[in-house]
């Protein structure tokens, strides 16, 4: 199986309606990250996760979202808005924890090294 702009929309409808050219661009970015080696028969599923992560954040980034990260405390005049920050793995690593489909990714990494180094299929 090899990663499409159609296998990516069928997975994330919620990005019906990004253009197949976009899409295929961050598919393309992130396969470069996504070692088929290592990920075996779970590439494709961790390039489609990797590649909305990236889309999300650079789209919240042009949408005046800043960055794309998480937000701990926003102040609205005299309140303030707080949102729980996930702990866990890796939620610091290159910012993948600041949208479900980079902690997604996250998960399915940490399974795939761990039957790496252990030896065993998670």
């Amino acid at each position: 199986m090899a990663v499409s702009a159609s296998g990516f929309k069928a997975r994330f409808s919620e990005f019906s309606a990004v253009s197949d050219e976009t899409v295929e661009i961050y598919l393309d970015d992130a396969a470069e990250f996504v070692n088929t080696s290592a990920w075996g028969d779970r590439a494709d599923v961790g390039t489609y996760y990797l590649a909305a992560h990236l889309y999300s954040t650079a789209n919240s980034a042009t949408n005046g979202g800043g960055a794309g990260g998480l937000v701990s405390e926003k102040r609205l005049g005299p309140g303030a808005v707080k949102y729980a920050v996930p702990s866990g793995i890796g939620f610091s690593e290159y910012g993948l924890g600041s949208t479900p489909y980079g902690q997604r990714f996250l998960a399915m990494q940490a399974a795939v090294m761990g039957s790496r180094v252990y030896g065993v299929t998670a």
